[in-house]
């Protein structure tokens, strides 16, 4: 017994958790696009985290040391920026989360559990289990490493394919994990797939998904990130590239895809956790996803899902708000079909719509010198008028808020062809959560696909691009 507690501690002192010690969460709001530009300047620092993306209007939260704290709250304070300096002790919380992973035994004997976080090894592992229990219930499973340039830590990107039978079906891709800190995204995917293994005739929408569809599902878009949140860094973002004339690395891969690529919404700057890389699809990742959906023969792709944490939304294209989504395609009532359904599960609240009506809204600020009062005139670009499905504005940049460019989802639509592509950003204020809103996640997710895919069913069929 004593041999174990002294292992122990010297396990949990080796994890690199102490390297957020004295960081401190701050949730501010930007409300002028003066006070975003002011916020900028910090934002590269090595002692600032992005947990939640800047956008105006919304709540934004930076995980900073007490080294930056002091310089960061001048900047809020000297641009009238409101915030609340979070009483939560994130590094306890990540301590927390660690002794109990070194409980079950990680890293020698740690086995796959799906009401927990697992390893990038462990995940692969229990795909290839799934995919062995297909054939008991007269489904069609396999497992690959998808072909492609190596990762530059050298991981894979691994897929499971799954079908129901021999008749050409229209294709879904469900996917996490695109940015690596975002533990609870995969633990959903897998567990939403364990579902769809072992409920095919027996429950009744697994069954019904699975005799209308094939599914794609990729749990680890950024297996060389994921791996390094085990490793090293809990809270890391990016994928691994080194980055020439920059002691910083990583590419944020949901801003490197060919769509709409460099425009605002992205950083070039290499430090930025939302650097796009060097040129549209740099990056070994997307290369191979590219290919993989590019290569697809047969019926048309036909969904996209990429799973995110956190804020509880359901976004769809896109990010840059000079184009608006095309609702004709149903993508509307499929939306909103999978929201309703997620709010029934819990009661709870969630934000859906394309990413510019969701996180772009635009903002007017009158100010009033005299009474020093400030005086919000709020509107979209994106119009809900039936008759009007386009956007109201955009001509002023004073206007725009950020926007998200080079976006996963984008590409997948724009350039895949697929009429229905989404990202949800699940439950909780943080990427550190307990394991037991692991199977809360699940089924409001699964709730909220099971509604949208239902309800594309009953749309006219989309033509591939």
């Amino acid at each position: 017994m004593y041999w174990t507690v002294i292992l122990l501690i010297a396990s949990v002192s080796a994890y690199d958790w102490q390297q957020y010690d004295g960081y401190k969460l701050i949730h501010f709001w930007p409300l002028t696009q003066d006070q975003i530009k002011s916020v900028r300047q910090i934002e590269e620092r090595e002692g600032v985290l992005v947990m939640k993306d800047l956008h105006r209007d919304r709540e934004v939260d930076y995980f900073v040391s007490s080294n930056d704290f002091d310089y960061f709250i001048s900047i809020l304070n000297n641009n009238h920026i409101r915030y609340q300096v979070s009483t939560r002790d994130i590094t306890a919380e990540l301590k927390k989360e660690w002794e109990s992973i070194l409980t079950r035994g990680y890293p020698h004997t740690m086995v796959y559990d799906k009401d927990q976080f697992n390893t990038r090894e462990d995940i692969e592992a229990e795909l290839d289990n799934l995919a062995s229990q297909c054939a008991d219930v007269n489904l069609v499973c396999s497992t690959e490493y998808l072909p492609g340039p190596p990762l530059h830590e050298g991981q894979q990107l691994k897929v499971f394919h799954l079908t129901g039978g021999e008749n050409p079906r229209n294709s879904i891709l469900w996917e996490s994990l695109i940015h690596a800190r975002e533990w609870l995204a995969g633990a959903t995917l897998m567990n939403i797939l364990d579902k769809m293994v072992k409920g095919y005739g027996t429950d009744d929408n697994v069954t019904a998904l699975i005799d209308n569809y094939d599914f794609h599902f990729i749990p680890i878009m950024n297996p060389d990130g994921y791996q390094h949140t085990w490793d090293d860094e809990r809270l890391w973002r990016k994928n691994r590239r080194v980055n020439e004339g920059s002691s910083c690395l990583g590419v944020d891969l949901n801003r490197n895809y060919d769509c709409n690529w460099g425009d605002p919404g992205a950083s070039d700057l290499p430090c930025s956790a939302t650097y796009r890389g060097p040129s549209s699809a740099s990056e070994p990742e997307s290369e191979t996803v590219v290919n993989y959906v590019m290569s697809h023969t047969g019926p048309a792709w036909i969904m996209d899902v990429s799973i995110h944490t956190y804020g509880r939304y359901i976004l769809v294209p896109y990010g840059n708000c000079t184009n608006a989504p095309n609702w004709e395609t149903g993508l509307r009532n499929v939306t909103m079909a999978g929201c309703t359904a997620i709010e029934d599960t819990f009661n709870t609240e969630w934000s859906c719509g394309n990413t510019c009506e969701v996180l772009c809204k635009s903002l007017v600020v009158i100010v009033d010198d005299d009474n020093k009062d400030y005086y919000y005139y709020y509107y979209y670009y994106f119009t809900d008028d039936d008759d009007d499905d386009g956007y109201n504005g955009g001509d002023d940049d004073d206007n725009f808020t950020d926007e998200t460019s080079g976006g996963s989802i984008d590409w997948m639509m724009e350039t895949a062809g697929m009429p229905y592509t989404f990202v949800p950003e699940l439950r909780g204020v943080g990427f550190v959560v307990d394991p037991d809103q692991i199977p809360l996640s699940t089924e409001e997710v699964w709730n909220g696909l099971v509604a949208m895919v239902k309800t594309m069913m009953v749309m006219p069929s989309p033509k591939r691009n």
